[in-house]
């Protein structure tokens, strides 16, 4: 476990500390006869159902408490420094207790549940404190994160700028072209800076492409009560009005919609007020300048229908409603299934599938002539999310081609490194 708080040694030891005295008071419980087992079966019932689990909880709790016996709290700071050990002491249960030390990359081993709270003003910086997350293949249902949700929408959101950095350093690969001809784009946040302002040499601090990205709400307005209903009410007149529409790949699917209605509709949905990567106004305003230029000019709108689950009506036809899960107050994830992002193209998506199985969205976004966009509407099931207020909290995401402009735009042509 990896607990990061402050960057602060005095508040570290206090915290070690207080992790030590809790432990004793456990187990000064069980010397004295207590069950811990019967303490912790409660915990042990509300958390099970969101791992696959064993069906023998006496296993799990007689495993939790041996584990419980052995864990040893150490701090990892200038103080007292970082070594962990691994060689002479190997197979130890720790709880790790530091700031910088942690932030910069220290490997724990076998990281799964990470205590943080520790919060900065800049994007950089924050994105390299997640480096220890430590997810591990066939342990994913294991990791718990416990942080604020203010800090929970951030890393949302920035997981999204990270892939869309992702996504244009993969377009500059496949156009065969040198970083230093193409500026690589990163969104902006509300309130974080990219890096620091000594760092950021020729950046340029201008939002106007999204070209060949798939921009998604993956940030709600949740706790607004006004705002779902609105959007609903939105999408419901705005799916009437693109009918007729077909039914395929799990939903509803209608063509050669107007930009002007995409534009139209994305101005007037609203969106939660921290999002970065789907700033409906801004998009709305490049898809019309786009079509200036002829491209976007011929737009698909998808509403997803799982087959499964509870139904709604929206633009007067029957949709299922899609489940997705919350991971903060208002933060939902990911939002969308990649295959999707095919629909409308040449036969579907599944001729844009890896050799594993999986759905390359990538390269559907690649195929996309430069006139051709893709507005998917999510009708998410409002009971799951646990908002009362609408028959359904409508998410949206785009899937856009590469345009003109995707070589002449924004943020940063040089970084300056500490390394």
């Amino acid at each position: 476990m990896l607990v990061h708080v402050s960057q602060r040694t005095a508040d570290q030891e206090r915290i070690a500390n207080t992790i030590r005295d809790q432990l004793e008071l456990w187990r000064e419980a069980e010397r004295q006869g207590q069950r811990l087992d019967v303490i912790f079966a409660p915990i042990w019932e509300n958390m099970k159902v969101s791992v696959d689990a064993p069906a023998d909880d006496e296993a799990i709790l007689y495993a939790a408490i041996t584990v419980l016996r052995q864990l040893v709290v150490l701090e990892l700071n200038s103080v007292t420094g970082e070594d962990l050990e691994y060689d002479k002491k190997p197979g130890r249960h720790i709880v790790a207790v530091g700031g910088n030390r942690l932030s910069r990359g220290l490997t724990l081993e076998g990281l799964t549940v990470s205590y943080f709270l520790r919060t900065t003003s800049m994007c950089d910086t924050l994105l390299q404190m997640a480096r220890w997350y430590g997810f591990r293949r066939g342990y994913e249902d294991l990791i718990r994160i416990w942080t604020t949700d203010g800090i929970a929408r951030w890393f949302s959101e920035l997981a999204l700028v990270e892939q869309s950095l992702r996504d244009s350093i993969i377009a500059l690969a496949r156009a065969g072209r040198r970083p230093d001809q193409m500026a690589i784009r990163l969104r902006a946040h509300s309130d974080l800076l990219l890096t620091a302002r000594n760092k950021s040499g020729a950046a340029l601090s201008q939002q106007d492409s999204w070209s060949g990205e798939h921009p998604q709400t993956v940030l709600l307005p949740l706790s607004d009560r006004a705002k779902p209903q609105a959007n609903f009410a939105l999408a419901d007149r705005f799916v009437a009005e693109v009918l007729p529409s077909v039914r395929c790949h799990g939903g509803l699917l209608a063509r050669d919609v107007a930009p002007e209605s995409v534009a139209a509709f994305l101005r007037t949905y609203q969106i939660h007020d921290d999002i970065v990567a789907f700033r409906s106004n801004l998009l709305a305003d490049w898809i019309m300048g786009r079509v200036a230029v002829d491209e976007l000019t011929d737009w698909s709108v998808f509403v997803a229908s799982p087959g499964k689950g509870r139904l709604v009506t929206l633009g007067g036809q029957q949709v299922g409603l899609v489940r997705r899960n919350r991971i903060s107050s208002e933060s939902i994830g990911i939002l969308t299934d990649p295959a999707h992002e095919g629909v409308d193209l040449p036969n579907g998506p599944d001729a844009y599938k890896r050799d594993g199985g999986a759905y390359d969205a990538e390269a559907m976004r690649a195929a996309r002539p430069a006139t051709q966009g893709l507005l998917i509407i999510y009708p998410l099931d409002p009971e799951h999310l646990g908002v009362l207020q609408t028959d359904a909290v409508i998410a949206l995401a785009l899937s856009l081609p590469q345009t003109s402009d995707a070589g002449a735009t924004w943020i940063m042509n040089r970084m300056v490194s500490d390394d």
